[in-house]
């Protein structure tokens, strides 16, 4: 595990320290106030964040026979789901929001499509083994994959494109979390949490994405695995079949490693899968390749967001293509806008670059999809054109020539 990943646990278990009662009994669980820290690109800036995302976290430590019993309002926005983890960030279970039943009398929005003011659903935290028949609405919590019991974790919520950009909750209250422990079916509701970290609103990003990578800095001693031509490859976020980092079943991501060394603006380009634009007022459930997808900039030594361009914001031209430009504001083509079909990126003032793509819930019909890729098989052979083909280029030729001349001699359209 990286040093990182350790700084991280202990700011989880320093966390539920904080949240717990203060005068807590010997079987009193050790947490105190819901929903103990909000992630977004923002705030929490680690582990790869999505600027259309925010996570809420419940850092735990449970007790024997300890249930918590989440009760909560689909939110007017295109995903949400509850994953549960391990100290060491692994995730353990997960529910997504066309899996969660409706509370009786209400309706599912997710699943059947229908927008209804009765949206209330209930969802359990169980801290045992995922039987072979799960109960419905239910995620489990233990034991960890060597078998020891689960001495601490955290339950993340997760909503992507809340469908009023100011609330990134979807318009709805954060869920409520009830703590129930077993032997004396005592119940504790948590009450909010003052929001952690406190929010900057968007200062520390903007100020590093109008800079420029500092012309006199010298390269690192340390450069990772980058080429030219820059290749895509698949990202599995994990490590010997354990799912790390806070990983996201719902996801499925392809990163393409940069390094200045090569050039300081590079374009790529592919065709777009379909999404359902919510912002526009499509239905989640409308027909649709994939529930969302995006592109975002992070810097490859500290895992920071930089930018993200997500698809109801993504230029595309006639044929159905997007074209990403990433490079340092000074060197942005002028020709690099939506009007003419182009997206472009801040690389942020890094040496090397770390473009991720993401792609989320992909219907079983989309076998382009990344998640369609096998662990150590070529991207492009699986994703034929919905593949981005990419490669260094200078501000001038793109100005000059477009993302044609750029992409000369690759098969893209």
């Amino acid at each position: 595990m990286t040093r990182r990943g350790l700084g991280l646990i202990c700011g989880l278990v320093a966390l539920a320290a904080i949240g717990a009662p203060a005068h807590a009994s010997p079987g009193q669980p050790a947490v105190g106030c819901g929903w103990a820290l909000e992630s977004n690109p923002d705030s929490g800036n680690i582990f790869f964040p999505d600027s259309s995302a925010t996570y809420w976290v419940e850092p735990f430590v449970p007790v024997p026979g300890m249930e918590l019993t989440i009760r909560g309002r689909y939110p007017y926005a295109r995903y949400f789901s509850f994953h549960v983890y391990d100290a060491a960030t692994r995730v353990l279970d997960s529910i997504t929001d066309f899996q969660i039943h409706a509370d009786p009398g209400s309706s599912n929005p997710f699943d059947t499509g229908v927008q209804t003011r009765k949206r209330s659903y209930t969802v359990h935290v169980v801290f045992s083994s995922r039987p072979a028949v799960p109960a419905p609405n239910t995620v489990y919590a233990g034991p960890l994959a060597e078998g020891a019991p689960n001495p601490e974790g955290a339950l993340l919520y997760r909503v992507y494109v809340p469908n009023d950009p100011s609330s990134p909750s979807g318009e709805e209250p954060l869920p409520t979390i009830t703590v129930t422990e077993g032997s004396t079916h005592t119940a504790l509701a948590l009450g909010r949490c003052p929001v952690l970290p406190p929010s900057t609103g968007g200062l520390i990003n903007n100020t590093l994405n109008a800079q420029d990578y500092p012309a006199a800095a010298p390269a690192p001693v340390n450069v990772p695995s980058a080429q030219d031509p820059p290749a895509w490859k698949r990202y599995y976020g994990e490590k010997g079949g354990a799912e790390l980092f806070w990983s996201n079943r719902d996801n499925a991501y392809m990163r393409l490693q940069l390094s200045r060394s090569f050039g300081n603006l590079v374009v790529f380009r592919a065709k777009a899968p379909t999404f359902p634009n919510t912002t526009a007022g499509e239905a989640v459930s409308a027909p649709a390749q994939v529930r969302y997808w995006s592109i975002c900039e992070y810097d490859f030594a500290t895992q920071r967001y930089v930018a993200c361009s997500p698809d109801y914001r993504t230029a595309l031209d006639s044929q159905g293509y997007f074209t990403v430009v990433v490079s340092d504001p000074s060197n942005r083509p002028s020709n690099a806008t939506a009007a003419n079909g182009v997206t472009w990126l801040p690389w942020g003032p890094y040496y090397d670059g770390m473009p991720f793509y993401r792609q989320m819930v992909a219907s079983p019909t989309f076998k382009q999809a990344i998640a369609n890729v096998p662990q150590g098989t070529d991207p492009q052979s699986i994703e034929g054109a919905y593949y981005p083909t990419a490669s260094y280029c200078t501000k001038q030729r793109f100005e000059q020539q477009g993302w044609q001349g750029c992409l000369s001699g690759s098969e893209t359209p």
